[in-house]
């Protein structure tokens, strides 16, 4: 039920949001043009680039979510990395990413679009409290659906909406997954297929496309595109990933609003002297599969289309890089179609090779091949005819990308942002606890593998009593086994926060009442909407007067009770309310909790949270 809420809802709005993107696209590339031809009104256009500029800084500072890209936000919202308030996720994308675009930043729609749908996808699950006593274990869930149905509304790719939630952002394949992001696509293409034939807008991403079937005998282009693609999309990452370290580093104490200010002056002045290498790029892909461009000046738009995106994406502005990156595969699809006509390839495919090559280098960038070669298939509407020849081309450059060991390019920025968000709490920690499954919870019934666990969580062990009432241990690191009622799940974390972590994994294992849920969605919105529980405040104030009071020593100087400070490298404090067992361990209900590590580094960390959710060691 909440994946067609989430798919009708995502449907419309994505669609609204797309429609209005073109628009001010266009509109800024027409006013651009216009100012070219008046240069005496040249300095109000850097006026009003100012005022946008400052308007995206405001939004940058008070609403946090705007800090990451979108894409890297939408993907850790549906790992659990990351998490957002959806009224003002939602607000802030649009207004931000309008702001882009008629200034004419390097940014396409396709990003934002994701993360609306993600941000929806949350939204209706708080719906749900009121509703489904087991919501809150769907929540994830639903992000994933509504991330699904934005990105397949906003490239017109229901299966690729469906494949790049399951390759990308979870990198796995789960039937619960797969239901929930089909269930969200299928209402959600219906609602913009619906809108787009009532105002006739055009059926296919790219229209106008007539791609040629190459023959076997001219296979050989496929080696060069894959090679080239690769290599370009490794020194892309690389580049990437290297003026992402020098802003962290370099430029940290730089306020954001200078780095924002800077990229739309930048913007503004390209704009002037060449306005096809601004905007997000679809106009640019068309003109290159319709050979408007020479060389010399498909070369200079790459080169000047790598430097701008990789500025505007490190600026703090607002904004996706999906259709960027494809606009700079295109150009070199460009440069290579022409170069292999040069080389006897027959005109009649150079289609066919800015295409592939496209595909190519955005499987490459993305580290999604699937994802990219049924994207373009569905972007054009007839390009199935050249599936093997792509695949074989996108096959090289993931290859490529591979052996060099170049890291994806979402991949950095989302465990950057995740450090970000944790910093104030220290190292993560390695923990160990027991979770017993309630009869009626989410998890009953359902094998390990389908279930979305907390993140950082494995399970490591799996108890249960035979009839003679014996405890069996055993493992199942492939996943497979069915979850019952009563038994006793040993989870590992590598976490920074056990709290929250305990409290997902109650989500998943207990059995909640109808009031539960409802008064979970209740709290829920508060925080959502930032309104305070005055009746909770209070009692808390009162507690945390009790607790000085308590533990204030003859000098007035305050401490705890075992006069240590609070838990440091994975010491439990002893006034924590839980009761300790004997054996060390820390009883919380049906949950447990052993510190197994004291510190571990970060560096170290991010080499280990790559094995979870999957239910394997």
């Amino acid at each position: 039920m909440f994946g067609s809420i989430t798919g009708i809802i995502t449907g419309v709005v994505v669609w609204g949001f797309k429609w209005c993107a073109s628009y001010l696209e266009g509109e800024s590339a027409y006013l651009y043009g216009w100012f070219r031809e008046n240069p005496t009104f040249i300095p109000l256009l850097f006026c009003g680039l100012i005022v946008l500029a400052l308007f995206s800084a405001v939004m940058n500072k008070f609403i946090p979510e705007l800090r990451t890209n979108s894409i890297s936000n939408a993907e850790g919202a549906m790992r659990g990395m990351l998490k957002y308030k959806w009224p003002r996720t939602i607000f802030g994308t649009i207004a931000s990413s309008f702001l882009s675009y008629f200034g004419g930043l390097t940014f396409g729609a396709e990003g934002p679009s994701v993360q609306l749908g993600a941000a929806i996808g949350q939204a209706s699950n708080g719906l749900g409290h009121f509703l489904d006593r087991s919501s809150p274990a769907w929540k994830r869930y639903n992000i994933t659906g509504g991330a699904a149905a934005g990105f397949a509304v906003a490239f017109g790719a229901p299966l690729s909406g469906i494949i790049y939630t399951l390759e990308e952002a979870h990198k796995r394949i789960s039937p619960m997954l797969l239901m929930t992001a089909l269930s969200s696509v299928i209402f959600a293409s219906v609602v913009s297929g619906l809108l787009d034939s009532a105002v006739g807008n055009a059926q296919f991403f790219f229209s106008g496309v007539e791609s040629v079937f190459l023959p076997f005998e001219n296979y050989w282009v496929l080696l060069i595109m894959g090679v080239i693609s690769g290599l370009i999309a490794a020194l892309f990452n690389k580049l990437f990933a290297l003026a992402t370290k020098f802003r962290s580093d370099k430029l940290k104490k730089l306020p954001t609003v200078v780095r924002i200010l800077f990229i739309f002056l930048l913007t503004g002045v390209v704009g002037l002297l060449f306005v096809d290498a601004i905007g997000g790029g679809h106009a640019i892909i068309d003109k290159v599969l319709e050979l408007d461009f020479t060389w010399q000046i498909l070369l200079i738009l790459f080169f000047v289309r790598i430097v701008l995106l990789i500025l505007t994406s490190n600026s703090g502005a607002m904004g996706g890089m999906f259709v960027p990156v494809l606009t700079i595969g295109a150009l070199l699809g460009g440069l290579l179609g022409k170069m292999s006509i040069e080389m006897g390839l027959p005109a009649d495919y150079y289609q066919t090779v800015v295409l592939i090559t496209m595909t190519a280098f955005m499987g490459a960038v993305m580290r999604a091949p699937i994802t990219a070669i049924l994207l373009i298939v569905e972007m054009t509407g007839h390009f199935s005819s050249g599936f093997l020849a792509t695949a074989i081309s996108v096959l090289i450059a993931y290859l490529i990308v591979e052996m060099l060991k170049i890291e994806p390019l979402y991949e950095k920025a989302l465990h950057d942002a995740y450090k970000d968000v944790n910093k104030d709490k220290g190292h993560k920690q390695v923990y160990e606890f027991n979770t017993i499954v309630e009869k009626g919870s989410f998890v009953e019934g359902r094998q390990v593998k389908d279930i979305l666990w907390p993140y950082g969580c494995t399970i490591s062990t799996v108890i249960k009593t035979d009839e003679v009432g014996n405890e069996i241990y055993s493992t199942d690191k492939a996943g497979d086994r069915i979850i019952r009622a009563g038994q006793t799940y040993i989870v590992k974390a590598l976490v920074y926060d056990i709290e929250q972590t305990k409290k997902e994994m109650e989500y998943l294992c207990k059995n909640y009442s109808y009031k539960e849920t409802a008064d979970m969605g209740v709290e829920n919105a508060r925080e959502m909407f930032g309104i305070k529980n005055f009746k909770k405040r209070k009692d808390k104030e009162k507690s945390n007067s009790d607790s000085v009071n308590e533990t204030k020593s003859e000098d007035g100087d305050l401490r705890n009770s075992n006069g240590k400070d609070d838990r440091i490298c994975g010491t439990l404090n002893s006034e924590k309310s839980a009761e300790i067992n004997s054996d060390g361990k820390e009883s919380f209900g049906a949950l447990s909790e052993t510190v197994q590590t004291a510190c571990v580094d970060d560096t170290e960390g991010d080499r280990t949270e790559e094995k979870h959710n999957d239910g394997k060691d």
